[in-house]
């Protein structure tokens, strides 16, 4: 069965962008465009891993992360920040949110790739 992975990203483009590379690579995606819709599809559909934004409309991408922390069924779910924020403050906030991972927009997406595998031990 092909893993899950959930992208929350408010920009629709980024969207069909990561979709379109992730199912060419064998992967289930599921997507949210805003963190409330976010919650509620990691809840029902318990992805394998997040790709999350910071800079979502409403909820911030930190807020959702704390979120899936601390709810006991997402709590497990790997996280991996992708976003426009760059440094080390925007990178250290994201890690201490509860994500496994940082990565810059725009990225490479081998190296997005390489973080997802490892992420949720896919070789």
């Amino acid at each position: 069965m092909a893993k899950k992975i959930l992208v929350i990203d408010d920009e629709p483009e980024m969207v069909d962008m990561l979709r379109i590379r992730l199912e060419d690579e064998g992967y289930g995606i599921i997507t949210a465009l805003n963190g409330e819709e976010g919650l509620k599809k990691a809840e029902g559909e318990r992805p394998d891993l997040v790709l999350l934004d910071i800079l979502l409309p409403g909820m911030s991408g930190l807020e959702v992360a704390k979120r899936l922390r601390e709810s006991k069924a997402t709590k497990n779910i790997p996280i991996i920040m992708v976003t426009a924020l760059i440094g080390g403050d925007a990178m250290r906030t994201g890690l201490k949110s509860g994500a496994a991972y940082f990565i810059s927009k725009p990225f490479d997406p081998e190296e997005l790739l390489t973080q997802i595998k490892s992420a949720i031990g896919d070789k």
